[in-house]
């Protein structure tokens, strides 16, 4: 924790009271309502977005009109241009056998007038295939700098995870864009210390991403591990590049274990996190800071 800093209130834990959400691997904060989060599950899952309340309680789902979820790893919710938009990460790829991966981005569905349980026709997403310069890479991480009109890939299994990026406005008439690599991430080991409540099993894990998450202002960026969360701060001026390559401030969630999902809140007040067992548990925690 950063001298002079000390963390606002106390985590608050809650279970998602719909076992629709088993293998959370996914969450966003909507765009359209601060209090909904979008959550969806992990590989051999059907491509759906369940909505459910910042407090676990289960709203409803749309489906996605897309042929197959692969491996769905993360979800962004960003505005650009004044717009709503959700992008999903059908990323993941354990043995780097997939010659391409996919995004799916579509409009962020407004459920204000939604009954309670709604189920929305199937909602067309637009398709963008990635490749990488090198090999496959497995991605369980992505998020989108609206400001910067940029998406961003974070490897897993990589040592060092490495950040790659791609441009968010991928002209209409191109399917397929090679992602550049942007740097490595040497910081998470060394802020991922060993505590004496750590599950041993989980091993070099703590130091792998499973999701990233870049506040609405893009100053914040959240890592999420097996372990925690670290928020990174981008100073003014500051690349990418040259943000990660400071120290985070680590984010306590011994509440969870294997946590696979994390999202900032558009405000930068809450941190979401999520993993993948059921009863599905939801840990927010508060992020202002005050000073002593």
């Amino acid at each position: 924790m950063f001298a002079g800093q000390t963390w606002g209130a106390a985590a608050a834990r809650y279970t998602v009271d719909s076992e629709l959400i088993g293998e959370a691997s996914g969450v966003a904060v909507s765009r359209h309502n601060p209090e909904l989060l979008w959550v969806h599950n992990d590989s051999g899952s059907l491509p759906v977005l369940y909505a459910i309340t910042t407090h676990g309680r289960y709203l409803g789902q749309v489906d996605i009109n897309v042929s197959q979820a692969v491996d769905w790893e993360d979800i962004a919710a960003f505005k650009l241009d004044g717009k709503a938009y959700l992008l999903i990460a059908d990323t993941g790829d354990n043995f780097g056998f997939r010659a391409s991966v996919s995004l799916y981005l579509l409009p962020e569905p407004d459920i204000t007038q939604a009954r309670k349980h709604f189920s929305l026709m199937p909602k067309t997403a637009r398709r963008i295939d990635i490749t990488y310069p090198d090999h496959g890479h497995d991605v369980e991480a992505v998020a989108v700098d609206a400001g910067a009109r940029t998406i961003y890939l974070l490897s897993k299994r990589d040592k060092p995870p490495v950040l790659y990026e791609v441009p968010l406005a991928v002209p209409e008439d191109e399917q397929s864009v090679t992602a550049r690599p942007v740097t490595e991430i040497n910081t998470l080991v060394s802020a991922a210390a060993p505590t004496a409540g750590d599950n041993p099993k989980v091993g070099d894990y703590r130091h792998r991403p499973s999701a990233l998450d870049i506040s609405a202002d893009g100053r914040q960026w959240l890592i999420s591990t097996a372990t925690g969360g670290y928020l990174y701060t981008r100073k003014s001026g500051q690349s990418p590049a040259q943000m990660l390559a400071g120290q985070p401030m680590p984010i306590p969630v011994s509440d969870l274990r294997q946590l696979e999902a994390g999202a900032l809140s558009p405000d930068n007040r809450f941190a979401y996190f999520m993993s993948e067992k059921l009863p599905t548990p939801l840990v927010v925690r508060r992020l202002d800071q005050t000073e002593h």
